[in-house]
């Protein structure tokens, strides 16, 4: 048996705040410092692979500097994915680039990136996905997520999105390992993320309990930040993480392959 450990945060930018709109900006040293106290619980948990969403490659209201290489430096990971999901251009420059990443102690190979349709207001979202070479042989393939959270144009937009990701991943022989920010639950009254996991035979940790919330951070009353795994894979153990250091709680799970 191989055990595998995981660890998912949305970190919004950098920004570890209330509100993802005010203040508008936040200064580079602020985000900095919030990105070094993510690098730190990142170390403490020591997991053999992250998983992270909203991670800015370049933002004028995050400090205009790259998140994923500032976070690249502050952690011991060889193995390392990003690609953009959304951007913003004002007067022909690039005033905003944010999307996923993936950081791992084993060698990631095959490594991909797609991007879901615009969904107004909400920024374009994607996911990435990566083949993960283990020491005995084994390969998983590993995905990073972000689902759209609101749009006014097509109320459906996450159950598109999820048709889009069970078809690539329907090409996949690997097992599957797939985790991120997929603002839904299983409570609610939309089906889009329950038939997702049915159609590809996904297991989920106790996708009814109440205590794994993690959104907002300082008051958690939902849950849309989910580690799911195929069915050659088990969950070992699987909790949040209660420290803020964004406006989602981190997961850390541990899996068992055999």
């Amino acid at each position: 048996m191989t055990l595998i450990s995981l660890f998912n945060l949305n970190i919004m930018h950098g920004r570890n705040l209330k509100s993802p709109i005010f203040p508008l900006r936040v200064s580079r040293k602020q985000a900095e410092n919030n990105l070094q106290k993510i690098a730190d619980l990142i170390k403490k948990f020591n997991s053999d692979v992250v998983i992270l969403q909203e991670v800015d490659q370049f933002s004028v209201l995050s400090g205009g500097f790259n998140q994923f290489h500032f976070l690249a430096d502050k952690l011991n990971y060889f193995y390392k994915y990003f690609a953009p999901s959304c951007s913003a251009i004002f007067l022909d420059k690039n005033i905003f680039v944010s999307g996923t990443a993936i950081f791992s102690k084993y060698p990631l190979e095959n490594c991909e990136s797609f991007n879901f349709s615009f969904s107004f207001p909400t920024e374009r979202k994607g996911f990435i996905i990566a083949d993960l070479k283990l020491p005995h042989g084994q390969v998983l393939t590993v995905v990073s997520i972000h689902l759209v959270w609101l749009d006014w144009l097509r109320f459906n937009s996450r159950s598109h999105q999820l048709d889009m990701v069970r078809h690539i991943l329907s090409k996949k022989k690997n097992p599957v390992i797939l985790a991120g920010d997929m603002n839904c639950d299983f409570a609610s009254k939309e089906k889009s993320l329950r038939l997702f996991v049915d159609d590809l035979d996904l297991k989920v940790y106790e996708p009814e309990s109440k205590n794994l919330n993690t959104y907002p951070s300082w008051k958690p009353t939902k849950r849309i930040d989910w580690a799911f795994l195929s069915k050659e894979i088990d969950f070992f153990s699987y909790k949040t993480i209660d420290e803020r250091v964004s406006d989602h709680l981190a997961v850390f799970a541990t899996v068992s392959i055999t």
